[in-house]
């Protein structure tokens, strides 16, 4: 039962996410905006790390 619930919630996921890069995409009006949107697909920002310096 658990795994059931596990494997549908799986396929809702991805479902979801394919239908919000898809209307991300269907929806860039110019190429500069569709090739940002995709790149931010392929190359996810990286995280910042914080400066951790003591201050004064």
């Amino acid at each position: 039962m658990l795994k059931d619930i596990r494997i549908r919630y799986q396929l809702a996921v991805k479902a979801a996410r394919a239908a919000y890069f898809s209307d991300l995409i269907r929806n860039s009006q110019n190429p500069k905006t569709l090739f940002a949107t995709i790149n931010s697909f392929i190359r996810p920002p990286s995280s910042t790390s914080l400066d951790v310096s003591p201050t004064k």
